[in-house]
C-alpha cells in the first residue's frame, strides 16, 4: 500500500496524481526485518516470495538461510524496514534518529508490533518532508487522516485471523488436559 502511494490516493479523495504518485516494484528491493521470530521469519518468507532481498536484526543468533547484519547495516541496505520485535521495556527508543536518518529517501517503515522501540515523531517529520517514502502501524485512537505524507494507519487486528484464533484454542485445550492429566504444559515460574 506503502509503495502503491495508497494513502496519498485516499487522501486525495481516490483521484490518481500522475504526476506525484509513482508507484514502486518491490521486486529487487531489499527489506530489512527487525526480530526474526515467528513474526519475522514470516514476513521474510512472504518478501523472498515478491522477489525481494531480505536481510534481518535480531537480538539473539538465529540459524536460517536469511542474512543476518548488524543494525547500521540493516538500515542502510533496505528499501523497507519491518519492525517485528517484540518491544521490552529496555529497547524504548532503540531504533532512534542515528539509524533512522541512514535509510534512504524512498524507504518505508512497516511496524506490526508495538511502536515504543521507534522514534515516531522523527519518522511522521521525515515521512512530511518528504525524507522518507511512508510509514505504516496500527492503531486504535489514530486514523490515516491524521498524519501528512505517505502514512498508513490500520486498525489493531493483525492478530486477529481464523489462524490465529485455531492456533489459540489449541494451545488453551493441550494446556487445561495436561493439568487435568496432573503434567501441566506453559507453566509460569
Amino acid at each position: 500500500s506503502l509503495f502503491r502511494k495508497m494513502p496519498l490516493i485516499i487522501k486525495n479523495n481516490w483521484k490518481m496524481d500522475y504526476d506525484h504518485f509513482i508507484n514502486e516494484e518491490l521486486k529487487n528491493l531489499t527489506a530489512g526485518i527487525i526480530g526474526f521470530g515467528k513474526i519475522g521469519s514470516r514476513v521474510a518468507e512472504l518478501c523472498r516470495g515478491l522477489g525481494m532481498n531480505v536481510n534481518f536484526w535480531n537480538r539473539s543468533k538465529k540459524e536460517t538461510t536469511y542474512k543476518a547484519v548488524d543494525l547500521k547495516k540493516l538500515f542502510e541496505k533496505s528499501d523497507v524496514v519491518f519492525n517485528t520485535i517484540a518491544t521490552f521495556p529496555e529497547l524504548k527508543g532503540f531504533i532512534n534518529k542515528d539509524l533512522i536518518s541512514k535509510l534512504n529517501k524512498k524507504a518505508i517503515i512497516v511496524s506490526t508490533s508495538d511502536t515504543n522501540i521507534l522514534d515516531v515523531n522523527f519518522i511522521l517529520d521525515q515521512v512530511r518532508k518528504d525524507n522518507l517514502g511512508g510509514y505504516a502501524f496500527e492503531s486504535i485512537e489514530k486514523k490515516m487522516f491524521d498524519y501528512n505524507g505517505n502514512v498508513a494507519v490500520f486498525p489493531e487486528q493483525a492478530y486477529y485471523t481464523l489462524g490465529t484464533l485455531k492456533n489459540t484454542a489449541k494451545i488453551v485445550t493441550k494446556t487445561i488436559l495436561s493439568v487435568l492429566k496432573g503434567t501441566p504444559i506453559n507453566k509460569v515460574n
